[in-house]
């Protein structure tokens, strides 16, 4: 798929898998194409498709940010990347909605890093159809309280056990959502969760999340 955001006229490309019986969608954003940050999202992905969910997997950055330098590459703590980034992730929750085989099943959104601050942004700000978010490793360092407290779409954390760093970031952030919320640490999981089951246990809460709160589906409706 391709849908155009009009800020900075750049073209968002994507991947759309619509599941038989679909009983949603679920937008994976990233801003990166490397192989290392889309395979756990692909295994992710499939785990979902499994459940009767469709997947959309989409790269927010635009092929010359994707190009340019690290130096010149605009950053996640520059003003306005996400603020920009929410934009166009509400430009493809748009061209999801006008899709026939998308327009009439809700919308959930999976995202880590500096991308899950941006779904959350977008959920705050324009939570229509958005029914469900789950971030894995996110920027909680990038969230403002004020975004966090606006947030009222069902929010599900999940952070490593072994990622100090983030993991207060996530214990903080948690406390101050006021929406259906729940906090997964994995025991013995980094930032990446490379190592062996986690990314099982990351694609099982996922799913869980989403069957209970982005499709308003009974459990026994899906597979386990």
């Amino acid at each position: 798929m391709q849908a155009a955001h009009e800020k900075r006229a750049a073209f968002i490309e994507g991947t759309l898998s619509v599941s038989p019986d679909s009983l949603g969608v679920v937008i994976f954003p990233c801003v990166d194409g490397t192989q290392r940050l889309q395979a756990p999202n692909d295994y992710v992905a499939s785990v979902l498709r499994n459940a009767r969910l469709s997947t959309l997997k989409v790269n927010l950055a635009s092929h010359g940010e994707r190009l340019a330098p690290a130096g010149v590459r605009p950053s996640p703590e520059t003003g306005g990347w996400i603020a920009d980034m929410s934009a166009r992730l509400g430009a493809v929750c748009d061209w999801v909605r006008e899709q026939p085989e998308t327009r009439d099943v809700p919308i959930g959104l999976f995202a880590g890093g500096d991308c899950a601050v941006a779904m959350m942004r977008l959920a705050a700000e324009s939570p229509a159809g958005i029914s469900a978010i789950v971030s894995r490793g996110g920027r909680l360092d990038l969230a403002e309280r004020a975004l966090l407290t606006r947030l009222h779409v069902p929010t599900l954390l999940i952070v490593g056990g072994l990622d100090q760093r983030l993991l207060g970031l996530h214990r903080t952030a948690f406390s101050q959502l006021r929406c259906r919320k729940k906090l997964e640490v994995i025991p013995g999981a980094t930032h990446a969760f490379e190592e062996p089951g986690n990314q099982e246990v990351v694609a099982r809460l996922a799913r869980g999340w989403f069957q209970l709160h982005a499709t308003g589906a009974p459990q026994s409706a899906f597979p386990h």
